[in-house]
This record gives structure tokens, sequence and C-alpha cells, in this order.
């Protein structure tokens, strides 16, 4: 299982210390870090994709969700399973990430993720600089769905 706390700060932090790692695991003290999603979060279960989801057309919603997007991952929307998403079961939505490699492991197509959000709103130049003006939801959290 592969997972990641990203916040902008952190996902610049674990790229400069992980690099290429093909097993990316946000840790403290040798012990693995836990994202506790905040009261204005919300979690999704989705199956994702390779490109779009299948369903999916030229009009399907793209989200940047990470900074510097440039890989498309499809994705269905399973179920809601805290907060109010913009999104409902049966769901079709492209996101748009840094890079997959990073969050994912090889073999993630056609299998169900969690994914924890939190709404986005550039704070800094940095962000500024780092996110798409479009980018409304930051992927703080992905793992296997249990």
């Amino acid at each position: 299982m592969r997972t990641i706390c990203a916040s902008a700060a952190t996902i610049v932090a674990v790229l400069a210390i992980f690099g290429p790692a093909r097993q990316v695991v946000a840790q403290d003290n040798g012990k693995r870090t836990v994202y506790k999603p905040k009261a204005s979060d919300f979690v999704v279960v989705c199956t994702l994709f390779k490109g779009r989801a299948p369903g999916a057309t030229a009009s399907t919603t793209k989200e940047p969700i990470t900074y510097e997007p440039r890989f498309e991952i499809g994705a269905r929307v399973e179920r809601v399973t805290l907060g109010e998403s913009p999104w409902r079961a049966g769901d079709r939505v492209t996101f748009l990430i840094h890079s997959p490699t990073l969050l994912l492991p090889s073999d993630f197509a056609g299998q169900e993720f969690e994914l924890t959000f939190s709404r986005f709103r550039p704070t800094t130049e940095s962000d500024k600089v780092w996110f798409e003006p479009e980018t409304r939801y930051l992927l703080q959290w992905i793992e296997r769905a249990r």
C-alpha cells in the first residue's frame, strides 16, 4: 500500500526526500503517518484508471488536485464516505496530478482507492505559482480502499 500526506509544503518535502523512490510512505520517527481529516475535508472512494474512466467523455470534469499537474487519472466515484463532496456515486471525473508513480502503485488501474480532499484556496505566492488557477480541491491523502 502506498500513502502520502499531501499539502503543498509536504509534497515538495516528500519529492525532495524520496525523489524517484518506488514506494512512498509518509513517515514520522519511523512510524507511518496517518492523515486525520479536518471538519471541512471530504473523502471519496473511487475506482481509478489510467487516462479517462470508462464512460467519461471529452466534457467530463477535469480537476487539478496536486501542484503542477501533468497526468490524467480517470475516476469513477463509488461512494462518499465523509463530508460534502462535489461528486456523487456514479460520477466520472478526471483528476490532474503531478506524479502518479509517487502516489499510486503501478497496478492501480481498475482498483478502488480512498481519496481525502481539502478545499484549496491559494494563500501565498508559492501557491499561485505551483497550483493551477482552477484548482478547487487539494488531495491530502490516498490509500487503497478497505
